[in-house]
Parts: C-alpha cells; sequence; structure tokens
C-alpha cells in the first residue's frame, strides 16, 4: 500500500495519508527505508501512520502516544 499511495500521490489532491501498521512484518534497514519513503511523502502530504516500530516513528515530525485504559471491566 505504501509503494500504491508513494506512486499516485503526485496526482492525488488529496492532502491527508492514513497509514495503519504500515511497518507490519518488516524491521531494521526496511523499517528505516519505510520511514524514510514516510518522511518523503509527508513533504507534499500530511501522514497519519499507525507504528510500533522506533525507526518509523523517528523519522517523523511528531509522534503521539496513545493508551488504553481499563476500569473494571471497561
Amino acid at each position: 500500500m505504501l509503494a500504491v499511495k508513494s506512486s499516485l500521490a503526485a496526482q492525488d489532491t488529496v492532502p491527508l495519508l492514513v497509514f495503519d501498521e504500515i511497518d507490519a512484518n518488516v524491521g531494521g534497514e526496511i523499517a528505516h527505508a519505510v520511514g524514510a519513503k514516510m518522511r518523503s511523502l509527508g513533504e507534499a502530504h500530511q501522514i497519519l501512520c499507525i507504528s510500533h516500530l522506533p525507526q518509523v516513528a523517528a523519522s517523523a515530525g511528531a509522534q503521539f502516544v496513545v493508551t488504553k485504559e481499563f476500569t473494571g471491566e471497561r
């Protein structure tokens, strides 16, 4: 999906690209490459990416931590 959206991004007028765990099943140098590609896309688009990899998150301009809390059974 990253490759498809990267290829079409220049023709796409949508300013926001959303990636949900685009880095699943990758690591090491591939994760760095994914982060670099996301940063490159971020020059022309706003990127929202859900990631668990520090290599990808480190390429971002900002990071947000989302947590889940339970109270009782909820």
